[in-house]
């Protein structure tokens, strides 16, 4: 059996490795045929890459030639330009892009959805945009509570 972990090939318990910089890793069998989508793994993997490449941060410490190369490792990390084409590497960059600039609630929305190619990014963000109209709609449309009345003990007894 041929396993994928985390963009590596794992082929069984004496080689296992792990990448350090990423937190977990899905396990998923790879299909003896080609499909058009990733693996969940590669997935996952390749959004803990994005992550660290938008947390890296200039640090005084560090040599710049040493924390320039720590970030193009990163990047090439993130983008895989030897598995992607030229226009699979933009589409990347642009969905990244579109996604952190979504409103809070429509990006926790478009993001569970984990859509794969900008296409689908435009789908899930039209999708969820429509959902949260309604619901706003509905929040404007119910009806308001009705007043308190506030009896006290004279009123009563008359």
């Amino acid at each position: 059996m041929k396993v994928q972990l985390g963009g590596m090939f794992y082929r069984g318990p004496r080689r296992r490795r792990v990448h350090t910089s990423v937190s977990h890793f899905l396990i998923q069998e790879i299909p003896s045929e080609p499909t058009r989508s990733a693996p969940l793994a590669v997935v996952t993997f390749t959004r803990a890459a994005a992550a660290e490449f938008h947390r890296w941060k200039y640090r005084h410490t560090d040599s710049p030639r040493v924390q320039m190369s720590q970030l193009l490792r990163i990047t090439r990390r993130w983008l895989q330009p030897d598995r992607m084409t030229v226009a699979g590497i933009i589409e990347r960059i642009a969905m990244d892009r579109f996604l952190r600039s979504l409103p809070g609630e429509l990006q926790k929305s478009v993001g569970w959805k984990d859509p794969a190619s900008s296409k689908e990014m435009v789908e899930a963000t039209e999708a969820a945009e429509s959902v949260l109209a309604i619901n706003r709609h509905e929040r404007r449309e119910a009806p308001a509570p009705a007043p308190r009345r506030e009896f006290t003990v004279q009123s009563l007894s008359m």
